[in-house]
């Protein structure tokens, strides 16, 4: 029995965001995996017991397993899934200056920062 996608939640309206995105999706090539951008109207985010404001808040992945992923762990999952990153993924679970390099790098989309006030910036 195949397992599930991975599910990427991505904030599509981060020029940022995009461009990382769309590198992750050119090395993904035919790989198991969903993409979604959250910003889109039409997006359901109640199976992932998210709503819009946490969903661009923090970087989200549901891995193969069907666990959610959040912060610093989605990059992790996505970096083990993709060929080239998956040293980045083994590196970041025992170097925690990886993971707290992951994690401290979210919120620092320019165009976020100014549609969210401060406390919904960080996670």
């Amino acid at each position: 029995m195949p397992q599930p996608n991975m599910i990427v939640l991505y904030d599509g309206g981060c020029p940022m965001c995009g461009r990382e995105i769309l590198h992750y999706r050119r090395i993904a090539g035919d790989r198991p995996i969903d993409w979604i951008d959250v910003t889109q109207p039409d997006v359901d985010l109640a199976p992932f017991g998210l709503n819009r404001e946490a969903a661009l808040r923090l970087f989200h992945v549901v891995d193969r397993t069907g666990a959610m992923r959040v912060g610093a762990r989605a990059f992790m999952a996505l970096w083990a899934e993709l060929p080239g990153y998956r040293w980045l993924s083994l590196a970041g679970a025992d170097l925690p200056g990886i993971a707290a390099g992951a994690h401290a790098r979210m919120g620092l989309c320019p165009v976020r920062q100014l549609a969210f006030p401060a406390p919904l910036r960080r996670g």
